[in-house]
């Protein structure tokens, strides 16, 4: 899941937008160093999440998640 960095919150659609056209373009652009970077960067963060000011956000999906203790 994709979401704005400052606040958690889903991505709006222009920003995605943004980070989907123009930002995976400089990403690629340079011999793929914008997808490299994501080694180096604390966050993992590459330079299209960098220009978007996003975050991806890894959750377990309904499936994998455990059960609660009271079910």
């Amino acid at each position: 899941r994709v979401v704005d960095k400052n606040t958690g919150k889903h991505a709006s659609f222009w920003v995605m937008i943004h980070r989907e056209v123009f930002g995976k373009f400089i990403s690629a652009f340079a011999f793929s160093l914008g997808y490299i970077w994501a080694f180096f960067d604390p966050d993992t963060r590459t330079w299209h999440d960098m220009i978007a000011k996003t975050v991806v956000v890894k959750e377990l999906s309904p499936v994998l998640k455990p059960l609660p203790e009271n079910a």
